[in-house]
């Protein structure tokens, strides 16, 4: 039993330097703990601008990550009442209803076909090759806050676009 805490020891070590190296702030450094979805959930942005951790750094712990919402390389089909997180070559579809209120995180050249319906809100931060094809009905809203060479492709209705 105690290599297994000897190997999420080195896997988490290895992970701090990694970011350490890649400008991690203090704040961060002094607050690293094990739960590693918290952590990448809270600094989203900054490990998207980063493509940090690499794919190859997250499959070992690809099921912790699906199981809170986080998805790489993989087909989603996913009805929204949380924010999800898709990354690494994920294609597939998402769609929020009724009144409920989300974001999702898009990066790495995922391909994700969005569906706006009923008085939902979506809110979508596209990074690094996505591509969007968003379909928003009258009474819904929808804003992309689109970074670097993410693509929107508005099929229909009204979708407020940012270029960041």
């Amino acid at each position: 039993m105690y290599w297994l805490f000897f190997i999420k020891y080195y896997l988490m070590n290895t992970l701090k330097q990694k970011a350490i190296a890649l400008g991690l702030c203090a704040d961060f450094q002094k607050s690293w703990s094990n739960d590693l979805v918290g952590m990448y959930k809270a600094g989203i942005t900054w490990c998207i601008s980063r493509k940090f951790p690499t794919l190859s750094d997250m499959l070992p712990y690809d099921n912790l990550l699906a199981d809170n919402d986080i998805y790489n390389s993989r087909l989603v089909n996913l009805l929204l009442t949380s924010d999800i997180y898709i990354l690494n070559n994920c294609t597939g579809e998402v769609e929020i209803d009724d009144f409920n209120v989300s974001r999702v995180y898009t990066s790495l050249d995922s391909i994700i076909e969005v569906n706006v319906k009923d008085n939902s809100i979506l809110y979508i931060d596209a990074y690094d090759n996505s591509v969007l094809r968003i379909n928003v009905d009258e009474n819904a809203a929808c804003t992309v806050f689109a970074y670097g060479n993410s693509v929107v492709q508005v099929l229909k209705g009204n979708v407020k676009i940012i270029q960041k």
